[in-house]
């Protein structure tokens, strides 16, 4: 009996073959499939755990601050501290540090717009009276824009060492003055975010030193400023030092021949009078008059200052003969607009679904896209100003410890690129109003933001807690309690651990679509929650699918049996004796293809779990076939009853009906893996905790998909191709009958394809219905499903013609 069956395998190689390989594909890739899987889960946990917490876990705001884009989008900018009206008193922030499970309460306090002292560049002295025309611009990356008008400085002669002959215009509010006795020209001021901080609980949340800011102001210049400015408060700054600013020089060089004694006289000034020392209006009618005087040979020069110039203390310059900087010196700085700034509203994002626009408040040159409001005056031209600010060090965020996965925005150190969508980098102008969120350009203790802001100055408290190591479950639990008691305060409370990156389109009036770097909230436990529910859909479907498919294939041999078991009984076999076998011959390839799986996965170096499903799909496959060869009937051939239109798929039910279930079950399975696989791929893509998770799993995700695809597609092809090869007789029939071999391929291909639709539909409607159970978002449900039903339909379509003409024609 046992040679009989061997004999009859190797009769059938192809068929044996393919059902071995069945097997080994069951045996190996469901468990494969399903290790790999839960293995994703476990690194996007591990993840998680590791890199899911930046360096703060709370984020404690004044009641009524949550901004429109975080309510509709659950996403905050990277520098979101700029531009905050306060709310938080310093005894309120000593209370939350009071907490024994708060490790650091960082507060913040985002004070305005000011400026540092203006340093000036001293034009050469030349052999020949020249008139020197220049102008200043900003830029934002794209556009250039000016922010000062031509202005003149005639050069006449240097009468002695020291005593240079020169004119130019005298603007006090802006710095210009008529003291200097070499022929300097002040740069424009240029506005950054001043923020204040508190050094010991900024220095643990960051890893940054900011000792500087307790650094004394020198003797010398302090005596300077009493000198000039009298006994006014001074509070000490520390400047950012990677921040340079988008500043140019525009000069203009015109050699002139004029006779210096015709404007002497003009000035009103005789022998070696200072020009300068000249009446001002007559000082402007010359200066009007020369400029208005034409020479075509003028030289024209443009200098990128932003190398030399940083936020609150800029280097002085001093232009050679050659019109090259010589080395940067201490010459002339002006202070007295410190104490003018500018506050501004938040930009008021439009919001439509989830598309973002900004727009202009104000078609200044720059453009303005937040609201401004300027305080303050000019030391020079008021005696009733509060207080001066002086530079007394510096401080380099980037030695921070961050975490590039993770995003705890700190609010005020974020220097993400602002980029178009054609890539060209933007970035703030000096001049405040810009839609980018600009990072502090240099920092004050907390202790002196009331001075500035009043008695709530405090915009945010950036909490950490204390005594968690990973951020696991116990972690999320002891961070949620902690904010669950601020809110009870009054306090806006957002837990912003387990927070990423996400590049945000924004379109911006005047710009186009730009992409900024912004913050995500929530994003560890969406994650988290996401590959946990794919995880254990995956793993469902893989083990219904391997009990469906053995179950479908028993099912499937039994009835492809009858035939040949009610031939053995008419010539005296024993029901038992076909029975055993029947069985011999299936529980050939289940056990071989059992041995092989069980080699591959163990070059594979799957683990013990992964053995154990592949000895319990072994013995379900045993069970199952023991069963389905035991209840075998013999097959009616009746086929001259109704069914007109139907006769081949009821007569075929018991061979079909498994082959559709098979469809159905492979339809399900496909489809789901691939619109949870696309949703997964683009979702987790928006951030950089998802492009992480999605980098480290990538890999197991397509061998999962592939194991999918392949097993769903063997098995229809196995039960197809054996339903055509038991149906052979047909075409001889058809071929005796007057049917060409075009005919007969038409025939059966549109009998085949027409019950595989509707397994297919029936089968995407049971995928639609589970996604939206576990939460598929339906556009990805649709272009899932719809890549599935085509892809699967083309393949059986192609199936049957490519296999019907093989068997047609070895049927003729």
């Amino acid at each position: 009996m046992i040679k009989l069956a061997l004999q009859k395998i190797k009769a059938k190689k192809i068929s044996s073959i393919i059902f071995l390989i069945a097997f080994i594909s069951i045996f190996t890739l469901i468990p494969l499939g399903l290790s790999y899987s839960k293995e994703s889960a476990v690194k996007v946990q591990e993840n998680i755990e590791n890199h899911g917490r930046g360096s703060y876990d709370i984020l404690v705001r004044p009641g009524g601050s949550r901004t429109n884009t975080e309510k509709e989008l659950d996403i905050v900018e990277e520098n979101y501290i700029g531009d905050g009206n306060g709310g938080i008193s310093l005894q309120e922030w000593e209370d939350i540090k009071k907490d024994n499970r708060i490790e650091v309460a960082a507060p913040i306090a985002s004070v305005g717009y000011f400026t540092g002292k203006r340093s000036s560049i001293t034009l050469p002295i030349l052999e020949h009276p020249t008139m020197f025309s220049w102008s200043f611009s900003t830029t934002d990356g794209q556009e250039n824009y000016p922010l000062t008008k031509e202005d003149q400085l005639i050069f006449f002669k240097e009468l002695m060492p020291g005593q240079i002959q020169y004119l130019k215009r005298i603007n006090i509010e802006n710095g210009t003055t008529a003291g200097a006795p070499s022929m300097e020209i002040m740069l424009p001021s240029s506005y950054h975010l001043l923020a204040a901080i508190d050094i010991e609980s900024e220095q643990k949340l960051t890893g940054v030193d900011f000792s500087e800011l307790e650094n004394d102001i020198e003797p010398p210049v302090l005596d300077s400023i009493k000198m000039t400015f009298g006994d006014i408060p001074i509070v000490k700054v520390i400047q950012r030092s990677d921040i340079n600013i988008p500043l140019k020089l525009n000069l203009a060089v015109n050699k002139l021949d004029i006779d210096y004694a015709e404007y002497q006289k003009k000035l009103g000034i005789s022998g070696n009078d200072w020009t300068m020392a000249g009446e001002p209006n007559k000082v402007e009618e010359v200066i009007s008059e020369i400029s208005k005087l034409k020479n075509p040979a003028s030289k024209k020069y443009e200098f990128d200052l932003s190398a030399y110039q940083n936020p609150f203390d800029g280097a002085s310059l001093q232009l050679k003969e050659d019109f090259s900087f010589g080395e940067p010196t201490s010459f002339f700085a002006d202070r007295s607009n410190s104490s003018v700034y500018y506050t501004a509203e938040k930009i008021n994002y439009d919001i439509d679904g989830k598309n973002i626009k900004v727009h202009k408040v104000d078609d200044s040159i720059p453009p303005a896209y937040k609201e401004l409001n300027k305080k303050g005056k000019n030391l020079h031209i008021s005696t009733d100003v509060p207080y001066i600010l002086e530079q007394v060090g510096a401080f380099n965020p980037l030695k921070s410890n961050t975490n590039e996965l993770t995003a705890s925005p700190l609010g005020i150190y974020g220097l993400e690129e602002t980029i178009t969508k054609d890539g060209d980098s933007l970035n703030p102008t000096t001049v405040p109003g810009s839609f980018i969120g600009q990072p502090a350009g240099a920092l004050i203790s907390i202790d002196s933001a009331p001075m500035l802001k009043g008695d709530y100055p405090i915009d945010a408290i950036r909490v950490r807690v204390a005594d968690i190591e990973k951020y696991n479950h116990s972690a999320q639990k002891k961070i949620e309690d902690v904010a669950a008691d601020l809110l009870e305060k009054g306090f806006e409370v957002d837990i912003v651990a387990g927070s990423s990156y996400k590049e945000t389109e924004i379109e911006v009036e005047g710009i186009g679509d730009i992409i900024q770097s912004w913050t995500t909230l929530g994003v560890a436990q969406e994650l988290q929650k996401s590959w946990n529910v794919k995880s254990l859909v995956t793993t469902i479907l893989f083990f219904v699918f391997g009990i469906v498919w053995i179950i479908n294939r028993m099912i499937f041999e039994s009835n492809n049996r009858i035939e040949e078991n009610d031939l053995l009984k008419k010539i005296g076999w024993s029901k038992n004796n076909i029975f055993l076998k029947n069985l011999i011959e299936v529980l050939f390839f289940i056990v071989f293809g059992l041995l092989l799986s069980v080699f591959i996965l163990m070059l594979i170096g799957v683990n013990i779990y992964s053995f154990i499903l592949t000895l319990i799909l072994f013995l379900f496959s045993i069970i199952v076939t023991m069963i389905s060869m035991k209840s075998s009937k013999v097959i009616k051939k009746d086929r001259a009853k109704s069914h007109k239109k139907l006769q081949a798929f009821f007569y075929y039910f018991s061979l079909i009906f498994p082959t559709m279930l098979v469809l159905i079950i492979s339809t399900v399975i496909i489809g789901i893996q691939v619109s949870s696989f696309i949703e997964l791929l683009v979702l987790n893509d928006l951030t950089s905790m998802g492009k992480y998770s999605l980098s480290i799993t990538s890999t197991i995700n397509i061998i999962i998909l592939l194991s999918t695809i392949f097993l769903s597609a063997f098995a229809a092809f196995e039960c197809i191709s054996t339903l055509l090869s038991i149906r052979q007789n047909e075409f001889r029939m058809y071929n005796m009958i007057g049917w060409d071999e075009k005919k007969i391929v038409y025939y059966f291909t549109k009998e085949i394809t027409t019950w595989a639709f509707l397994s297919i539909a029936v089968g995407t409607l049971m995928s639609l219905l589970t996604l939206l159970i576990i939460g598929i978002s339906i556009k990805w449900i649709l272009i899932g499903l719809s890549v599935t039903s085509l892809i699967f339909m083309l393949f059986i379509f192609t199936l049957c013609k490519i296999y019907l003409k093989k068997l047609v024609k070895s049927a003729y």
